[in-house]
């Protein structure tokens, strides 16, 4: 009856993107675990391509690949130059917390930006994309982090060992 009432507000149960399923924060937190905030980025992006913001699954995987990725070179460079010189413990310690931190980051990151549309999915009945996808996003990770590691590795031991041999 009140489906003929053009009056009425739209049915609230049309989401954007109804069709293509998201994942949750459950999978992004695993991701986060096994493979840093690189494949809780990309699955980020992955669910705004699926909320139909095209724009935004753009920015955040090229931010995702551009800042995650030398972030954790960088850091991981100084953890290794720190470890050469008798710091262990507190090596293992920022090692430790670091990864703590990248799951609880991940899912800060998702629940703010993504958790409405997660939790009115959820409520409507629709399904989250299944495990093995959120697996092949941590595979992925690791393929891209071990590339841009060999990328920054190669292109800066060029860089500063062709400098440092000029200027010997």
């Amino acid at each position: 009856m009140d489906a003929a009432n053009p009056y009425r507000a739209p049915v609230a149960d049309r989401l954007s993107g109804a069709g293509r399923p998201l994942f949750g924060l459950i999978a992004i937190g695993t991701a986060g675990l096994f493979a840093g905030l690189m494949a809780s980025g990309l699955m980020i992006a992955c669910n705004y391509a699926a909320l139909g913001r095209r724009r935004a699954a753009w920015l955040t995987g090229v931010a995702t690949v551009l800042a995650i990725v030398p972030g954790s070179y960088v850091i991981l460079t100084m953890l290794l130059v720190l470890n050469m010189s008798d710091f262990e413990q507190d090596i293992a310690l920022a090692i430790t917390g670091a990864l703590i931190a990248q799951p609880l980051i991940a899912l800060a990151w998702a629940a703010t930006v993504q958790g409405r549309e997660m939790k009115a999915r959820a409520s409507a009945g629709y399904p989250a994309r299944p495990g093995w996808h959120a697996a092949a996003m941590v595979l992925a990770a690791w393929l891209l982090l071990a590339l841009e590691y060999a990328v920054l590795r190669f292109a800066l031991n060029e860089l500063v060992f062709s400098r440092a041999h000029q200027l010997a």
